[in-house]
């Protein structure tokens, strides 16, 4: 258990995409960013947005990124078991001084589940 200490996959995804994401950027000028799960919170990782030509802000790495509100957060949302949207809206809910409407998070989920039947995107 020692040896594995400090060891985290996310972190293995992340180095093992920044190329990827570099040459993403490169080729279609588009930024694109990698986020993580980490303790209840989606962390914005790495970013290609300084190296884009029409970013039009770059966000500051390491921070949360709001759930509902940005594509990082939608998409995981939508992709990740039900077991952890429960556990994400739960959350949400939580914490919210706003009440959370877990129908207009079910339907963002459809709509994603929708997509990527339509593309046949791989999970």
């Amino acid at each position: 258990l020692r040896l594995s200490a400090g060891f985290s996959y996310s972190e293995v995804a992340v180095a093992l995409s920044l190329k990827r994401l570099d040459d993403f950027t490169k080729r279609y000028k588009w930024p694109i960013g990698i986020a993580t799960f980490n303790r209840g919170a989606l962390r914005l990782q790495y970013g290609t947005y300084d190296k884009s030509p029409i970013a039009t802000n770059v966000p500051r790495l390491d921070r949360s990124l709001p759930w509902l509100t940005t594509a990082h957060g939608q998409a995981y949302l939508a992709f990740c078991p039900p077991d952890v949207q429960a556990f994400i809206i739960q959350s949400l809910k939580a914490r919210s001084r706003s009440r959370v409407d877990e129908r207009q998070v079910s339907k963002l989920i459809q709509n994603f589940e929708a997509r990527d039947s339509r593309f046949d995107l791989p999970h």
